[in-house]
């Protein structure tokens, strides 16, 4: 039979334009194995696999496992059968096969090596335009990229093997600074493409960092940055030539020096400066600076950081002030605002221009290139006016100028005039002066002037040597002219034309200068003036009254014992003498303002009092008042000032002016006459005897001639005394209403309802009592369970001693030593502590008991204390 059918023929383009088909003889030649011989194969060969046509060719071929198809067109298709002959004839086509004629790639395209990474070269390359089909439809197998260091002829070179889907390799580890060349080729299944163009990279690290940056304000909310480029950029330091950067990149942080919140901005590589704009007034950048090259980007530089600012607001409060004669002090503030909000700011220089016209047409610059707020200018004209400006400068420019001001130029002031020196009061003294004729501006404007300066001295022996203003008082400001105390020399700086010392202590010599200053200085000072300590007067002495004539009433005074010095060195300018109608001096009225030791009213009326004083006037003021004298009748004294009820006690009266004969006297108490006037020294000396009244006290006057003086409470009448009662004892526990006489006196002379009370523990008034005379009562007792009561009498508002001798009642079962008469003496304890003693001792040779509490003598004691009324024992 004929062969078994082939079964695994096989095609493929394996070289170019050429299908290689191979496969296995069949295994039954035609009798069940292969040992039948067989003849040949038919290769049946269609293009488009129908097996017909033109196309379809027929081709013998000898017996073999493989045959090579050749003479292909590229990207041609080709289906092949195949069947085997014997002696039966040819068995069945195999399975149709096909095949598509390649030839082998064209070289891989756009090859570019690049580093990439520190140390690491990323080779790169593109598919072939023909990978065998003469398109790139025929997929490649694997690229082999040769690799050669420092070597373009790849005499020993590295093979890297690629698969046909991988388009680059990274090679990593390489040397810094070698160059490295690469080539890779394509293969598919018909061979090798040739090698790629040759290209090279450099293996290199990351640049270093950018050298030297700056920030720096250059415009009103401007910051240009600056840096220079790394010293090694990827190469290493010093290789020639250096690595070119890729570019660089600009950190900016809005809220630390951490950059932890920065951004980042593009920079070329070419470029080391920027400038940035529009920033936000008063807020502070922090800026740093990569560099990138194609490994990768550097370090940050060093961090660099400025403030985005505003050209300044122009000096505030320019003043001028002169400090010496033709010369000035310029000052300002440091503007409200240096830039950046507020005053932080540093300001770079201030510019003070000054002219003789406010245009500035002719300005000079007196002050630039400095940070001072103040200059002194000298050599100025006397009386010009001078005008100033000033700006500040910050790094983002000038400010506008400041408002123009001016100032003369003056010279020291003259001295003040007309200094003068007084007492204005006690230890007060007041210097007083004009201002100068020349304050300074050739006129007396005291404008110009800033003070006064009162010196003064304790002691005249170095006058205002220790003055910094020396002897004449002259001192320029520029040596410095403030006044400096020290333990000679006071000072006082006045803004007034007084100048007051109080506290001067009496009798203290002090010496004084003025001198007056204005910003150029101080001038000549004024004479020394020297006043004292002073106090006022003491009264004026022995104070007296005289008729001088009709009318006429003289009064007449010592010099005080101190007239405001100590002693009476200090004179009296004069003393005031003034009169009243009244002691008291509510309305005063002057007699006399003199220098002499007398004053005289001479329009006084007959029969009426008037009442004289006088002061002692000094510089520091007035005095106290002497002693009030009046031309009436003087008392001084009288005795005695009491009298017991009935009256008729004398009294005596001493004074003056108390009259010669009885009948111009009349002596009033309690509105009574008191008779009986007697002269004892004509005027000096008189008596009179008292009239009866009742118990209290009386005003009295005493009148001589029709003048009369008053006197309040100056006469007293005696308290009720009750001496007696009769009978001394009741039981008026059982027998109240009973009638006693209670004997005593200053009862009064008349009826005027005395109250008789009985006093123990309360008080209870008698039922009636009926006045006999001064000296006797009778009265009804009331209802008592004490012990011991006393009988006490009421006149007006006096009443008897309580415990007076005599004025007990006492209870039938009292005992003799409370039967004593009470009274807080000697002679009432005595009396009981001797009936108590001898009461005790009764009882104990009876055989009765002692007393309730303590031996017989501590009982005793207490009860007879108590009894009497004694605090303490005798």
């Amino acid at each position: 039979v004929v062969p078994a059918t082939i079964g695994d023929l096989s095609a493929v383009a394996s070289k170019p334009l050429t299908a290689v088909l191979s496969w296995t003889p069949p295994s039954d030649t035609g009798i069940g194995d292969s040992s039948r011989p067989l003849h040949d194969y038919l290769l049946e060969i269609d293009e488009n696999g129908d097996f017909a046509g033109t196309d379809y060719t027929r081709k013998l071929v000898h017996l073999s496992s493989s045959y090579e198809m050749t003479g292909l067109l590229q990207n041609g298709s080709y289906y092949f059968r195949l069947s085997v002959r014997n002696d039966a004839g040819y068995s069945i086509p195999s399975s149709v096969v096909v095949v598509t004629a390649l030839t082998v790639p064209s070289k891989p395209l756009n090859p570019s090596a690049i580093a990439n990474s520190p140390f690491q070269i990323s080779f790169s390359w593109e598919m072939p335009a023909d990978t065998g089909r003469g398109n790139q439809g025929q997929p490649i197998i694997e690229y082999v990229v040769q690799e050669s260091k420092d070597d373009s002829a790849f005499s020993s070179p590295t093979n890297i093997t690629a698969s046909g889907s991988q388009f680059s390799i990274s090679r990593q580890s390489l040397v810094k600074g070698s160059v490295y060349f690469y080539r890779v080729l394509a293969v598919n299944l018909a061979g090798g493409s040739s090698f790629s163009v040759i290209v090279s990279e450099q293996a290199i690290d990351v640049p270093s960092i950018p050298l030297f940056p700056k920030a720096n304000v250059t415009a009103p909310l401007a910051i240009d940055l600056q840096w220079e480029a790394p010293s090694d950029t990827g190469r290493g330091i010093g290789s020639t030539p250096s690595r070119n950067l890729t570019n660089y990149l600009l950190l900016t942080d809005i809220t630390s020096s951490a950059m932890n919140a920065a951004t980042t901005q593009v920079i070329a590589a070419n470029q080391t400066s920027i400038t940035l704009t529009q920033l936000v007034k008063g807020r502070r950048y922090w800026f740093a600076i990569r560099a990138v090259n194609s490994a990768g980007q550097s370090n940050m530089s060093a961090i660099v950081n400025e403030q985005g600012i505003e050209v300044p607001t122009y000096p505030g409060q320019l003043a001028s002030v002169v400090t010496n004669p033709g010369e000035f002090r310029i000052s300002f503030d440091v503007p409200a605002d240096t830039g950046a909000g507020g005053t932080t700011r540093k300001i770079n220089q201030y510019i003070v221009e000054m002219d003789t016209q406010s245009s500035f047409a002719s300005s000079i610059v007196i002050l630039a290139n400095s940070t001072v707020t103040s200059k002194i200018q000298s050599g100025l004209d006397i009386g010009s006016t001078y005008f100033f400006r000033v700006l500040a400068e910050n790094d983002a420019g000038k400010s506008a100028w400041s408002p123009t001001i001016s100032q003369e130029s003056i010279t020291i002031p003259s001295a003040p005039r007309n200094a003068s020196i007084h007492i204005t009061g006690p230890q007060k003294i007041e210097l007083r002066w004009a201002t100068p004729v020349n304050t300074g501006f050739n006129t007396d404007n005291a404008n110009f002037l800033t003070e006064y300066i009162v010196e003064m001295q304790s002691s005249n022996s170095t006058l205002f040597t220790s003055s910094p203003f020396g002897s004449s008082g002259v001192c320029y400001s520029l040596i410095g002219c403030d006044p400096t105390a020290s333990s000679s020399l006071e000072v006082s700086r006045q803004s007034t034309t007084v100048y007051l010392r109080t506290s001067v202590p009496k009798a203290q010599q002090l010496w004084f200068r003025v001198v007056a200053r204005n910003a150029a200085g101080v001038g000549n000072s004024t004479v020394v003036l020297s006043e004292q300590g002073v106090v006022l007067p003491s009264k004026p002495e022995i104070p007296q009254v005289g008729i001088t004539g009709q009318g006429s009433i003289t009064m007449y005074y010592q010099i005080p014992l101190e007239t405001g010095i100590g002693g009476q060195l200090r004179p009296i300018l004069q003393y005031r003498v003034e009169y009243s109608l009244a002691k008291s001096f509510a309305t005063p009225i002057l007699v006399d303002m003199t220098a002499n030791l007398q004053a005289t009213f001479s329009n006084a009326s007959r029969a009426t009092l008037y009442f004289f004083r006088a002061a002692a006037i000094n510089s520091a003021g007035q005095g106290d008042w002497s002693d009030i004298v009046s031309n009436g009748p003087e008392l001084t004294s009288l005795s005695p000032a009491t009298s017991p009820a009935v009256g008729g006690t004398e009294i005596t009266f001493r004074g003056i002016r108390l009259g010669s004969v009885p009948g111009v006297i009349d002596i009033v108490i309690g509105g009574k006459v008191c008779d009986s006037v007697r002269i004892i020294i004509s005027d000096l000396v008189i008596a009179c005897r008292s009239p009866p009244q009742l118990p209290g006290r009386y005003n009295m006057s005493l009148s001589v001639q029709g003048l009369k003086i008053e006197f309040d409470s100056k006469i007293g009448y005696n308290a009720p005394e009750v001496t007696a009662l009769q009978p001394s004892t009741f039981d008026l526990a059982n027998n109240a209403n009973q009638l006693i006489t209670i004997l005593g006196r200053n009862f009064g002379v008349e009826n005027s309802s005395p109250l008789v009370s009985l006093i123990s523990e309360s008080t209870s008034s008698f039922q009636q009592t009926i006045w006999v005379s001064d000296s006797t009562l009778l009265g009804v007792t009331p209802r008592s369970t004490s012990k011991n009561n006393t009988v006490t009498v009421k006149v007006k508002f006096l009443s008897s001693l309580q415990y007076s001798k005599g004025s007990l009642l006492l209870l039938p079962d009292v005992p003799d030593y409370l039967k004593c008469s009470k009274s807080a003496d000697e002679e009432c304890y005595e009396c009981c502590e001797d009936k108590c003693y001898t009461e005790f001792i009764q009882r104990a040779m009876e055989g009765k008991p002692g007393p309730l509490a303590g031996d017989v003598h501590s009982y005793c004691e207490f009860q007879c204390m108590e009894h009497c009324g004694f605090n303490e024992a005798l």
